[in-house]
């Protein structure tokens, strides 16, 4: 569900009901996990970006 998509939490309702506190934390869950991706993949992708400018300054240096 990577579409940008925004879906509000349900209000709560005056008593408890262990089904829905079940399915809104699962909820919260899932879109903590997809945020957490998200933040790996773009941290990879920038290290990666730093790691390959590093290398090819070493390779200029041993060029030199």
């Amino acid at each position: 569900m990577r579409t940008g998509q925004v879906f509000p939490l349900p209000k709560t309702k005056s008593e408890y009901e262990v089904l829905d506190q079940t399915v809104t934390r699962r909820a919260i869950e899932q879109h903590l996990e997809d945020l957490r991706t998200d933040v790996v993949s773009t941290r990879d992708i920038l290290e990666k970006d730093g790691s390959l400018a590093m290398r090819r300054f070493q390779f200029l240096l041993m060029g030199a």
